[in-house]
């Protein structure tokens, strides 16, 4: 994790040195959407060794080269007045711990793979009650990495696989159960910071959706409202600023 922990400091850094790229971003169930992956995810919640993985993907509208790192910002709105107790994945929160994040695509295949899935995935960051302030809300960073050796090149037009999130079923039932795992929730696939070596002319290319509903993924359902949670115009710099 000694890597890990360089890269978090570094991403400070990258306020001044940052530009935005409007592309393809797609978020779906089990695979990208040339995959077949679906946007619709339902569960019995009742497998408790059950993983469900959430896969980011993206298109470029331009090639960047020198890439050695991405962070990915989810939002989330559930079809309750509050968040669930089972998307309560902050410190302390009922399902604390069991969330994970991973750059390993290898055993999927139908998009572009960086870095050949040997990048590490982080959870940087659950923030509940963002980005609009609503109880019923959420916002997931993490980040994939890999050292700066391996930095590749990434084309344009060509669909890329982001990231995976993993959610387990440990507390969805049972007597350590969460409640809340059968509730309604839209995720939106907000952004994808795309992380050049340091000293590249721009350090950060903000990636962010040029339109469509392709970034929306929902989870037992399609009544929560993903337009509560669209993209909102903030630099990186406002982003970053709000953690730390």
């Amino acid at each position: 994790m000694r890597w890990g922990r360089v890269l978090a400091a570094s991403l400070v850094l990258l306020v001044c040195f940052s530009s935005a790229h409007a592309a393809g971003l797609r978020l779906s169930w089990e695979e990208c959407p040339e995959g077949n992956g679906q946007t619709l995810k339902q569960s019995s919640c009742n497998a408790q060794f059950a993983i469900e993985s959430l896969v980011s993907s993206m298109e470029l509208s331009a090639p960047v080269d020198s890439v050695i790192g991405m962070e990915i910002v989810i939002d989330l709105v559930s079809d309750s007045a509050t968040l669930p107790d089972w998307w309560r994945y902050e410190p302390g929160g009922c399902n604390a711990g069991t969330m994970s994040a991973s750059g390993d695509f290898s055993a999927l295949g139908a998009c572009g793979i960086p870095w050949n899935s040997t990048a590490t995935g982080l959870v940087q960051a659950w923030w509940g009650g963002q980005p609009r302030g609503g109880a019923n809300q959420a916002r997931l960073i993490f980040t994939v990495f890999v050292s700066p050796t391996q930095k590749v090149s990434l084309d344009a037009a060509t669909p890329y696989y982001a990231g995976i999130v993993r959610l387990t079923h440990s507390r969805s039932s049972g007597a350590n159960a969460c409640a809340g795992c059968t509730v309604p929730v839209c995720l939106v696939l907000n952004s994808v910071q795309l992380l050049r070596l340091p000293g590249a002319s721009v350090e950060a290319v903000q990636v962010v959706n040029s339109g469509g509903t392709g970034n929306w993924a929902s989870w037992q359902g399609t009544t929560a409202d993903c337009n509560l949670v669209p993209v909102r115009n903030r630099t990186w710099g406002a982003i970053k600023s709000s953690y730390r």
